[in-house]
């Protein structure tokens, strides 16, 4: 190996950046179906309901194309899926 130059440095000589970890706000999205199966899928509250379908679909084996996600209160009207669990 030729070195041209060596640089000797002391250990820790160097200022470290630290970023500050903030976790992502998720909410837990319960889906109840085929009579008494329930599953648990960590979202956003942020991301429109059309971004989670998919991942709701793939969870539970449901079909895409098939599936409308109601609320839980007996409510027989489909969600908007352009909205967020937020708001």
């Amino acid at each position: 190996m030729e070195a041209h130059r060596i640089i000797l440095k002391p250990k820790g000589g160097e200022e470290k950046i630290k970023r500050l970890y903030v976790p992502e706000v998720t909410v837990r999205l319960l889906i109840n179906y085929k009579k008494n199966h329930k599953v648990v899928v960590r979202v956003s509250p942020r991301v429109p309901l059309e971004r989670l379908l998919p991942a709701v679909c793939v969870k539970c084996e449901f079909d895409l194309e098939s599936t409308i996600l109601m609320r839980a209160n007996g409510s027989e009207e489909p969600l908007n899926l352009s909205r967020s669990l937020g708001g």
